[in-house]
């Protein structure tokens, strides 16, 4: 990765830099290095063909590897990410947006930026949980993100993405016991589904529209992946 950001940076003194170059620069790597690290991954459904907004369930700080070679997205990720040794330069370059999500500042202005990017004709993906969970539906989502859809009349596309293994979905715990717990694995194996857009001048039922069609896909990538999940709040008191 050091390698391959020095030269495209060393580059970008020459060749002005575009996010279509920093996409190109994402995707091209991925599909370089998701082999090496033994990602692989099945995808169902595509992305559409105009500037939307992308609303993915969120099992692991490795989903936008496995997302973003088949789309081209403004990521939304918290601002712990941003900290990460390495991954952290290749975040900025690509194309990823940090939000302090206990800071209403900062998330008012991640609102304002997702927004400015699609009108711009670019698309965002935003997990909408919040942060990563390892139960076998999704978490609560944050209503902001649908707030702003419903106001602006944005398609969303729902994406569900699952992995066979639990050590490949983070519950809980530092971002550096994970990190090298699903990097040092051999292989991991991943399902992604590209849903059908929906559109609504009603946030909630844009939330729960999108909610019920991620899940409902979550459950179809699931079939024959037998690896317990964590049980539910609800699971656990019963």
């Amino acid at each position: 990765m050091i390698v391959y950001l020095s030269i495209y940076l060393l580059t970008s003194i020459v060749y002005k830099r575009t996010p279509k170059r920093d996409f190109r620069l994402r995707r091209n790597y991925l599909k370089l290095i998701n082999p090496l690290l033994g990602v692989k991954i099945k995808v169902t459904g595509k992305p559409i063909e105009e500037p939307c907004l992308y609303v993915s369930n969120h099992r692991s700080f490795i989903d936008p590897f496995v997302m973003a070679p088949f789309v081209d997205v403004f990521f939304i990720a918290k601002a712990e990410v941003g900290k990460m040794p390495i991954l952290s330069i290749g975040f900025d370059v690509t194309g990823v947006i940090l939000v302090d999500r206990d800071n209403q500042n900062s998330r008012s202005n991640t609102r304002v930026q997702m927004v400015e990017k699609i009108k711009a004709g670019y698309n965002v993906l935003i997990y909408a949980e919040g942060t990563t969970g390892a139960y076998q539906q999704t978490k609560p989502f944050k209503m902001g993100t649908f707030s702003e859809a419903s106001k602006n009349g944005f398609k969303i596309v729902p994406i569900s993405v699952e992995y066979k293994t639990k050590n490949d979905r983070w519950a809980s715990g530092p971002i550096g016991a994970q990190y090298f717990r699903q990097i040092g694995k051999w292989r991991t194996q991943a399902k992604l589904h590209f849903g059908t857009p929906y559109a609504s001048e009603d946030r909630r039922e844009l939330s729960n529209n999108i909610k019920l069609a991620i899940n409902k896909n979550l459950s179809q990538l699931q079939e024959n992946w037998t690896e317990p999940f964590i049980p539910t709040p609800e699971e656990q008191i019963s």
